[in-house]
């Protein structure tokens, strides 16, 4: 065979296996050794490069059901060891989401360099919490989030939820909009924006278990590494002001 269909041959293969997109992200979440209820669920993750920023780091799930049959998330609940992170790691939500949200979308379009990556994270930022003219909707997704006008800490978390009625917080897609069912076989994509701007103390926020709890009453605990080698969270700038 001529040397240059051979190279015509191999270009179009490496084209079409760059086109493959995978389901599971970067990182893979880890379960705990004893108790819960097995592996139903495989949990991906990494950060988004062009949604984090020094005080903001965006983290993107991926949910895979394992099991031959519907899978149903009750709930989802975080927890960070560290008690001045519990209390100081905030989980943007209301007015200060929206505003995070457009400023977002101005530095995307200054700081373009990578077309792709752009437009996927320009289509997460519309996603998560697109505000209508139609003030009819305001009672769902993004306007529900103004309503409620506030960002929690972690440690408010439970509080805010119980007196917020729970989704009214998150919209569709947020890690902690529950209950969601997966198909089996299948998966979903969940985000999460963590603000730790209001961290004094010198530490990094590195690790966040979370507790999976399930409609037939069992429960996974997965550990999820966020400030690694791997995630690059150093390398996008994310939380660098601890590091001086």
């Amino acid at each position: 065979m001529p040397v240059a269909k051979v190279v015509s041959i191999l270009g179009i293969a490496a084209l079409v296996l760059a086109g493959c997109a995978s389901v599971e992200k970067q990182n893979s979440a880890t379960t705990a050794e004893h108790g819960g209820s097995g592996k139903k669920l495989e949990i991906s993750y990494e950060i988004n490069r062009s949604l984090t920023s020094e005080y903001f780091g965006m983290v993107e799930f991926t949910f895979s059901n394992k099991t031959d049959h519907w899978l149903e998330i009750r709930n989802i609940e975080l927890k960070i060891p560290d008690d001045d992170l519990r209390n100081t790691v905030v989980l943007t939500t209301g007015r200060d989401f929206e505003n995070w949200r457009y400023a977002a979308r101005k530095r995307l379009a200054i700081e373009n360099h990578n077309q792709q990556a752009f437009f996927g994270s320009l289509a997460l930022v519309a996603s998560v919490a697109t505000i209508s003219g139609n003030r009819q909707t305001s009672a769902m997704g993004a306007g529900a989030l103004v309503a409620t006008g506030t960002s929690y800490a972690i440690s408010e978390l439970a509080k805010s939820r119980n007196q917020a009625q729970g989704n009214a917080l998150f919209p569709r897609g947020h890690l902690l909009h529950n209950p969601e069912r997966i198909p089996p076989g299948m998966f979903v994509d969940k985000w999460l924006l963590l603000d730790t701007s209001n961290v004094t103390a010198k530490k990094i926020l590195t690790t966040m278990d979370m507790l999976v709890s399930y409609a037939d009453d069992t429960s996974d605990t997965y550990t999820v590494q966020i400030y690694q080698w791997d995630t690059k969270a150093w390398h996008y700038g994310w939380q660098k002001n601890k590091l001086k």
